[in-house]
C-alpha cells in the first residue's frame, strides 16, 4: 500500500508577514520567514500552494523555495477566489489570528471545503483583539485552528473570548461558543544557523576584537527592538548589570543589538546607561546589518527582561538556546514555555497591579487617546521586573564559566528537541491532519440555508432591496416586445459600454436574440420563457437578462401600475 502524502496547506502569502521590511525587524516577520523556510525544508510536500494577489508575489514565493533547495517542487498559484485549489491543498495557513474574512469567503464555496489555520503573534493591538473576538460570530468551524504560540497566549485569548461571549450573551440572549481549535505550538528556530564550529569561533573572535571585548570579559547580549514603549524597558537590565559588575569585579559588556524605534531613543538609552550602569560597557549594534548574526557568537550570556504585553512568545530566547547561550529572562508570557529555570538559565519574577487597575488605560486606548505603542508603554510602566533577582542571576553567570557552559549546552539540546523547525513543521502537519479528520465528521456550525447567501449581510440585493421597486418580476409576469423597438436596438445597445459592462452576469447576445425572437411570436408569461430543466443559476441569469432587456426598452412588462399616494 502506497504511503499517504504528508498533510499539506496552502500558504496565504502576505510578503510583509514572512520577511523583513527594509527599515524594521519585527518578531512576527522573523517567525513567519522561519516557518516558511522550515516548511520548504522539512514538510516533504510534493507540491506547494501559494495564495497571493499577484504574479510578483508568486515569483517571490517560488524564488524563496528555490533558494532553500526546493526549485524542482511544483508550485501552484492560487488566486483568492480559487476555492477548488485551496480545497485540493486541504488547509489554508494564514499568518495572523484574524480568520473572519477567510471564513466568510470559504462559506461561498462550502464550509467543509477546507480548513483554516491561523497563528497569534502580538494580541494586544485593537486589530488582533477584534479578530479574536470575531471567532464567536464569524462562520469558523471545529476543523479550523488558531495556533497559540504559548500557554500564556492561549490563556489570554480564552479570557478575551470569555469576556466577549458574556457581552454577546447579554446582548442577544444567546450563549456563543468558539468552535475553533486552540492548540499550543511554539515558534521555531533553524538550529543549524547557530551551530558551533570553526566558523562560529572565528566570528566570535572577529566581533569581540571589533568591540574591544577582552578574552576574560563577559559579554551580555540583548537582541530585539530598542524601545521602552513596546518591547522591554532597559532600566531593570541596567540596574541589575551594574550590581553584578560591582559584586564580581569583572568587566561586563552589554551588547544591545537591534534598531531604535524612535529618533531620540538611542540618546535616551545611552543617557540612562551612563547614569545607572557606569561600570558596564555598552555597545549598540545595528540589527539590520551583517553584525546582527555575529553578535550571537560574540556573547557569553543572553538576556531579555521583557515586561511588555506586546510579547506573547518571544523568539530571541530560543535563538539564544540554539546558539548555546545561558539566559537571564523574565518569568513572563511565553518565556515560561522556553527557558527552564535553573536548567537553561534563570527566570526572574515580574509583578503587575491587579485586574481593575487598568480600566482607565483601556478606555483611553479604545477612544484612540493612546496609540498602540503608548498603550503598551503605559502598561509596561506599571509592570515591575525584580531587579534583585536579576542582579543575582547575572552575578552567578558572570562569576561561573562552568555554569554558563552547562546552561548553554542544556539550552542547545532543548532547542534541537523542541524548537527546531524540523520538529515544529511536523507538529503543524499533525494539526492539519487532525483538522482534516474533523472536517470529515464534526458537526457544521451555522450551515448555509438552501437558497440563501453565504454571508447574511452580503445577501442577494434583489432580496435586501425588494421593497424598492414598484413590482418584482415573477413566473406569472407577462412580457412582450416593445412596440417602439427599432430593428437593430439589441446590437446598438450591446455596443454601449454603459450597457455591456455587466455582460458577464447576463445571457449571451445569441440568447438575447433568441428571447426576442420568441416574443416576436406574441406576449407570454416569464415561466414560458424558462426551460423546465434549466439549472437554478441558469434561471437566475435569464431573469436578470429579462430585466436588462426591459431597461433597454427591448421588451415591456404588462401590469406595472404605480399606486396612488
Amino acid at each position: 500500500m502506497a504511503e499517504a502524502a504528508p498533510p499539506n496547506a496552502a500558504i496565504d502569502f502576505v510578503p510583509e508577514a514572512f520577511d523583513f521590511e527594509p527599515k524594521r525587524i519585527l518578531g512576527r516577520m522573523a517567525a513567519g520567514k522561519g516557518l516558511l523556510a522550515g516548511y520548504f525544508r522539512h514538510s516533504g510536500a510534493e507540491r506547494f500552494y501559494c495564495l497571493c494577489a499577484n504574479l510578483e508575489q508568486f515569483h517571490t514565493f517560488t524564488a524563496t523555495a528555490a533558494e532553500l533547495g526546493r526549485a524542482t517542487t511544483p508550485v501552484r498559484w492560487i488566486r483568492p477566489d480559487d476555492f477548488p485549489t485551496i480545497a485540493e491543498a486541504g488547509c489554508l495557513y494564514h499568518p495572523d489570528p484574524r480568520l473572519g474574512d477567510l471564513a466568510w469567503q470559504r462559506r461561498w464555496a462550502g464550509q467543509r471545503a477546507y480548513s483554516l489555520c491561523g497563528v497569534n503573534h502580538t494580541i494586544c493591538t485593537t486589530g488582533a483583539m477584534d479578530g479574536i473576538g470575531m471567532l464567536l460570530t464569524v462562520p469558523v468551524q471545529p476543523w479550523d485552528a488558531l495556533v497559540c504560540t504559548s500557554r500564556a497566549a492561549k490563556t489570554a485569548i480564552e479570557h478575551m473570548l470569555g469576556q466577549w461571549g458574556r457581552y454577546l450573551a447579554a446582548r442577544t440572549g444567546g450563549a456563543p461558543r468558539c468552535p475553533v481549535q486552540l492548540p499550543v505550538i511554539p515558534l521555531g528556530v533553524d538550529c543549524d544557523a547557530y551551530a558551533d564550529g570553526p566558523k562560529r569561533r572565528q566570528s566570535r573572535q572577529t566581533i569581540r576584537q571589533r568591540l574591544a571585548i577582552g578574552g576574560e570579559d563577559v559579554a551580555v547580549l540583548y537582541a530585539g527592538r530598542l524601545t521602552y514603549h513596546a518591547k522591554a524597558h532597559p532600566l531593570p537590565l541596567y540596574l541589575a548589570l551594574e550590581a553584578a559588575a560591582q559584586r564580581t569585579g569583572k568587566p561586563i559588556h552589554l551588547i544591545e543589538a537591534g534598531w531604535f524605534a524612535g529618533p531620540n531613543f538611542k540618546a535616551e538609552f545611552a543617557a540612562a546607561a551612563r547614569q545607572t550602569c557606569p561600570s558596564v560597557t555598552i555597545h549598540f549594534v545595528e540589527g539590520r546589518g551583517p553584525d546582527y548574526r555575529l553578535v550571537w557568537h560574540a556573547a557569553d550570556v543572553f538576556t531579555s527582561l521583557s515586561d511588555n504585553v506586546q510579547e506573547s512568545f518571544g523568539l530571541t530566547p530560543i535563538e539564544a538556546m540554539a546558539a548555546g547561550l545561558p539566559q537571564v529572562v523574565t518569568d513572563w508570557d511565553g518565556y515560561r514555555d522556553t527557558v527552564r529555570h535553573g536548567i537553561d538559565g534563570f527566570r526572574v519574577a515580574t509583578l503587575t497591579p491587579p485586574a481593575g487597575s487598568g480600566l482607565e488605560l483601556a478606555r483611553r486606548y479604545a477612544l484612540s487617546q493612546l496609540s498602540y505603542p503608548l498603550y503598551a508603554g503605559h502598561v509596561s510602566q506599571a509592570t515591575a521586573v525584580d531587579v534583585g533577582q536579576s542582579a543575582e542571576a547575572f552575578t552567578r553567570l558572570v562569576a561561573d564559566p562552568e555554569l554558563r557552559s552547562r546552561f548553554g549546552q542544556a539550552g542547545r539540546k532543548r532547542a534541537r528537541e523542541c524548537f527546531d523547525w524540523s520538529v515544529l513543521v511536523r507538529r503543524y502537519q499533525d494539526l492539519w491532519r487532525e483538522l482534516a479528520e474533523l472536517r470529515s465528521r464534526a458537526e457544521e456550525c451555522a450551515p448555509v440555508e438552501p437558497g440563501a447567501a453565504a454571508h447574511p449581510l452580503r445577501e442577494d440585493p434583489f432580496a435586501t432591496f425588494a421593497c424598492f421597486p414598484t413590482a418584482v418580476l415573477g413566473p406569472d409576469t407577462t412580457v412582450r416586445l416593445s412596440p417602439d423597438r427599432p430593428p437593430r436596438r439589441l446590437q446598438d445597445v450591446l455596443k454601449m459600454p454603459m450597457m455591456r459592462f455587466a455582460s458577464s452576469m447576463l445571457a449571451s447576445k445569441a440568447e438575447c436574440a433568441a428571447l426576442l425572437a420568441r416574443l416576436g411570436k406574441g406576449e407570454c408569461r416569464v415561466s414560458e420563457l424558462l426551460e423546465e430543466d434549466s439549472p437554478e443559476d441558469r434561471v437566475h441569469t435569464l431573469l436578470r437578462t429579462l430585466a436588462w432587456l426591459a431597461k433597454a426598452d427591448l421588451i415591456r412588462v404588462d401590469g406595472l401600475t404605480v399606486p396612488e399616494d
